[in-house]
């Protein structure tokens, strides 16, 4: 497990914005979980997907490639 994945351990999740038509990161937060729908509604707003992971989902994206 890498160092930010420990992190959210913690009770802190990752809120991840991903561009719609290139399909790369441009943006992400680790927060409390009381705290995702207010980044994701901001992202959503700007125009990006967005994913919420815990520890293990930020390690499988990683492993899968995540860009």
């Amino acid at each position: 497990m890498n160092d930010r994945a420990r992190e959210s351990k913690g009770g802190n999740l990752w809120v991840i914005a991903f561009d719609k038509e290139t399909g790369e990161r441009v943006d992400f937060v680790s927060c409390p979980k009381g705290q995702v729908p207010a980044h994701t509604m901001i992202f959503e707003m700007k125009g990006y997907r967005v994913e919420v992971l815990d520890g293990d989902g930020l390690d499988k994206r990683i492993s899968q490639g995540l860009r």
